[in-house]
C-alpha cells in the first residue's frame, strides 16, 4: 500500500491546499506583528521616560519580549506548516486558536470590569487647563477599543477555530502528511497543557532577572540567591510535568495539579497579607510609576486573590477532564 496516497476514508474529501496556503500566510503575518511588538514595546518605554521623567526599567520587560519573540517564531513556523499541509501544523494552529479566543473572552470581561476606572484615566490624563473630554467621546473611545478586543481576540481565532476543525482541512494535511507526527503521540487537550506548561518554565526562569531576584511565596517575599533557587525549582518541575503529560504519565497530571493549588494558594496568602505595591517596590519598580500603578490599578489586592481562586477552580476543572486520558504506570 502506498503511503502516499490517501486512504479510503479520506478519499472523496474537498482538497483544501489553497486555504491551507492563505490561513497560513495570515498566521505568518500574525507572527510578523507579533515580532514588531518587541522593538516597540522598547521604543515606547523610551518615549514614556522622556515625556514622564519615569527612568525605564527594560529588565521589568523581559517577560513580554521572550513572549512575544517567542511567539513570532512559532508563528512563522506554523504558518509554514500550514503552507506546506502539515498535520502537526493544523494541531498546533488549532491550540494556538483556542488559547487566542480563551485570551479573548477573559479580555472582553476585563475590559466591562475596568471600564469604569479608564474612564477616569483617560479624564485624569488631560492636563490642567485643557478642556475635558465629553461623554459621548469617551464612550467612543471605549467602544472602538470594544470593537477591536472583539475583533482581534475573538472573531478572528473563531475563524482561524473553524477553518482547521474542518474534517476536510483534516483528511487534506493527512493525505499530504500521511507518516504519524509528534502531535499524535497524544489527544490535542492533552497536547495543549503540555505545550503551555513547558512555555511556563523559561518565563519562570526569566522572572529573577526582571524583577530583581523577588518571590512572593505563601506570605513572604523571598529575596537574593534564595528565590533564583525556588524559582530554578519551580521551572524544572514545570519542564518535568511538560515532558510527562506529553507522554500521558500521570506523575505529570498529578504534579501540574497539585502544583496549580499550592500556587494559588500561595498567591492567595502573599496577597492578603501583602499589599501589591509593598511587591511592586521590592521588585525595584521606580517610585513615580509606583504612584501612577497606584492611582489607577484595577487589581485590589482582593480582588487578585479571587482571580486566582478563579483562575484554579477553571483549570482544576480542564485538568479534571483530561484525567482520562493518563495510563496507570
Amino acid at each position: 500500500m502506498d503511503p502516499s496516497r490517501p486512504s479510503p476514508a479520506v478519499a472523496a474529501f474537498k482538497n483544501r491546499r489553497t486555504g491551507l496556503a492563505v490561513f497560513g500566510a495570515f498566521t505568518i503575518l500574525l507572527g510578523a506583528v507579533s515580532g514588531m511588538l518587541v522593538p516597540l514595546m522598547f521604543s515606547g518605554q523610551q518615549m514614556a521616560e522622556r515625556s514622564t521623567g519615569i527612568p525605564a526599567d527594560t529588565r521589568a520587560m523581559l517577560p513580554a519580549m521572550l513572549m512575544h519573540g517567542t511567539l513570532a517564531v512559532a508563528l512563522v513556523w506554523l504558518g509554514i506548516g500550514s503552507i506546506m499541509a502539515r498535520r502537526w501544523a493544523r494541531v498546533l494552529i488549532l491550540i494556538f486558536s483556542w488559547t487566542w479566543l480563551l485570551m479573548g473572552m477573559v479580555s472582553l470581561a476585563g475590559m466591562v470590569f475596568v471600564a469604569p476606572r479608564f474612564i477616569e484615566m483617560i479624564r485624569s490624563a488631560v492636563p490642567a487647563g485643557q478642556p475635558q473630554m465629553t461623554g459621548p467621546m469617551i464612550q467612543t473611545i471605549i467602544a472602538v477599543l470594544f470593537v477591536a478586543i472583539l475583533v482581534l481576540f475573538v472573531l478572528l481565532p473563531i475563524a482561524w477555530i473553524l477553518f482547521y476543525r474542518s474534517p476536510h482541512v483534516r483528511a487534506t494535511c493527512e493525505a499530504n502528511d500521511p507518516a504519524p507526527a509528534w502531535t499524535d503521540a497524544c489527544p490535542p487537550a492533552v497536547l495543549a497543557l503540555s505545550l503551555w506548561t513547558a512555555l511556563s518554565a523559561p518565563m519562570v526562569l526569566v522572572g529573577p532577572l526582571a524583577y530583581r531576584s523577588v518571590f512572593p511565596f505563601f506570605g513572604v517575599l523571598v529575596t537574593g540567591l534564595p528565590a533564583v533557587l525556588i524559582s530554578v525549582v519551580v521551572a524544572g518541575l514545570l519542564a518535568y510535568s511538560a515532558w510527562a503529560l506529553h507522554r500521558l504519565r500521570p506523575v505529570g497530571w498529578w504534579l501540574l495539579t497539585l502544583g496549580s493549588c499550592l500556587w494559588t494558594l500561595s498567591a492567595a496568602i502573599t496577597f492578603a497579607r501583602i499589599d501589591p505595591m509593598e511587591m511592586y517596590r521590592a521588585m525595584g519598580f521606580p517610585e513615580q510609576q509606583l504612584e501612577q500603578m497606584q492611582k489607577f490599578n484595577f487589581m485590589t489586592p482582593s480582588l487578585m486573590v479571587w482571580a486566582s481562586v478563579l483562575f484554579a477552580v477553571a483549570f482544576v476543572a480542564y485538568m479534571l477532564s483530561v484525567k482520562k486520558h493518563f495510563r496507570s504506570e
